[in-house]
């Protein structure tokens, strides 16, 4: 036996793609999970998870900047603020109120979430970034304490306020500084905050300043784990991509050679299902029924890169291409 026809679970590393693929057809499932098992795949999980936290973090802040304004395009309705309309302002005026609570809730889960994932996979300069950006930033320390007190004690209500100036009528949702400082667990920091903000905290303001600290401090931590993990997310991101490629292959093999040929289904009928209408659009300006015309209908689709000569010979004939 060839070293390149031995199967990968019992194959030192690096593997070959040979190898790979020779594993793929021996045992599909168990290919995958041997593959799943290198260290890459882990710090490829632990950064997916991490990544679905900030995207929920980000997925608050915007649902509440969406929430606040619909209320201010509303406000400007004439009607808007007479009584027969009164459920219907109590009802936006509570979604902005829950995602205050929702985008404070996952910025502080976020925060935990990144501490941990540094632990298991630790980055130079995480502390001396957290130090400078967050540990004593008013800013932070702030809705880290705000999300204590509405979890721990109770919620806070963001009052509205309309302002009038030259340019028209404004409407914000003000956090009332004197109704947060009945809170006696503020800290220094989170207490300058506040006392930095005597007419009280805009909302939107507040986590628009945030959201740009977490992305800007995200971006940076990604790319550093990306640099340190390299070899290892090289690794595993080449074999699965090579196990992809044989079971993709696989795939369009019995799609083309044997459901769509022996039924003799016309492919144009589900480009829609494939491609774009972007992509259809461009491949109905070349040549119907042409070399260059599926050409083009593979390399939008092949992901993957399978497609052999074999399987582009069976592609032409399904298209009805002239030999």
């Amino acid at each position: 036996m060839s070293q390149n026809e031995v199967l990968i679970w019992n194959a030192a590393r690096p593997w070959t793609k040979e190898q790979i693929k020779v594993s793929c057809f021996r045992g599909l499932i168990k290919t995958q999970e041997t593959i799943e098992s290198l260290p890459g795949s882990k710090i490829s999980l632990e950064l997916d998870a991490l990544r679905l936290s900030l995207n929920i973090f980000l997925d608050a802040a915007y649902d509440l900047f969406s929430s606040i304004n619909m209320l201010k395009g509303e406000s400007e309705k004439p009607d808007f603020y007479d009584r027969t309309r009164r459920t219907e302002l109590e009802r936006l005026e509570l979604h902005i109120q829950r995602g205050v609570f929702s985008a404070a809730a996952a910025a502080m889960a976020l925060v935990y979430h990144s501490r941990q994932f540094n632990t298991r996979y630790p980055v130079e300069s995480y502390q001396e970034r957290i130090d400078e950006n967050f540990a004593k930033d008013p800013l932070h320390r702030f809705i880290q304490k705000f999300r204590d007190f509405m979890v721990h004690v109770r919620s806070v209500e963001s009052s509205r306020l309309v302002t009038w100036d030259k340019q028209g009528k404004s409407v914000f949702f003000i956090l009332s500084a004197k109704q947060l400082k009945q809170y006696h667990k503020w800290d220094a920091p989170s207490k300058s905050y506040i006392e930095s903000h005597p007419k009280g905290i805009n909302v939107e303001q507040l986590f628009r300043e945030y959201l740009k600290k977490i992305k800007l401090f995200h971006d940076w931590f990604r790319s550093e784990v990306w640099e340190k993990n390299a070899q290892d997310l090289k690794e595993y991101f080449a074999c699965k991509k090579v196990y992809n490629a044989v079971n993709a292959g696989s795939m369009w093999s019995l799609l083309i050679k044997q459901a769509f040929a022996q039924k003799k289904i016309n492919p144009y009928m589900y480009l829609d299902k494939y491609l774009s209408g972007n992509e259809i659009q461009e491949i109905l300006s070349l040549p119907f029924r042409s070399k260059e015309q599926v050409d083009r209908v593979i390399e939008l689709v092949d992901e993957c890169g399978v497609c052999d000569e074999e399987l582009r010979k069976a592609t032409y004939a399904l298209f009805g291409v002239a030999p």
